[in-house]
């Protein structure tokens, strides 16, 4: 007789974003986090690890300045996400390990990586005012700014220097 076998699933528990306001707002109204954690039925250490991201102001999500740290350190040999970590304090130590695999995954080859690769790739909506051909307006909205003030000189009032201000 064979005993059947079910699949191994993942023990994670994630949060749920409401579950996380939750847990945000007990901690602002200053309960501990055993308290929240009881109540919420939430792991100690999980509650512990959110409300220290919130406190210390991690968030997950990397600028451009962030992403050319990590890659200039990754050129200087240095892989490690603890390591890295002394050098972005606003992240968290799997956030830096996360965002060093998806760039490795593009970029297997990091000496020839370039500022322009990570642009194009992790930020390609972000405007960069040394490459924009006109000002931030003229790129967003599409406007020309010759043909917006064309004949800006007409619209002046001539008899300005005679108009008796009330101020």
């Amino acid at each position: 007789m064979r005993r059947n076998r079910t699949l191994r699933t993942s023990k994670k528990e994630f949060i749920s974003k409401e579950m996380l306001e939750t847990v945000l707002s007990l901690f602002k109204l200053g309960h501990s986090t055993k308290t929240i954690a009881s109540v919420t039925h939430i792991k100690e250490r999980k509650v512990k690890e959110k409300t220290n991201e919130y406190w210390k102001g991690i968030v997950n999500v990397f600028s451009l300045e962030e992403d050319l740290i990590i890659l200039n350190k990754l050129k200087e040999g240095i892989h490690q996400p603890k390591a890295l970590k002394a050098v972005l304090p606003k992240k968290s130590w799997w956030m830096i390990r996360n965002r060093l695999q998806q760039i490795l995954a593009k970029f297997p080859d990091i000496e020839t990586t370039t500022e322009t690769d990570i642009r194009t790739t992790f930020h390609p909506n972000e405007v960069d005012s040394s490459t924009a051909e006109g000002s931030i307006f003229d790129v967003e909205l599409g406007l020309d700014l010759e043909d917006l003030f064309d004949g800006f000189e007409s619209m002046q009032n001539p008899d300005f220097e005679n108009f008796d201000s009330p101020f």
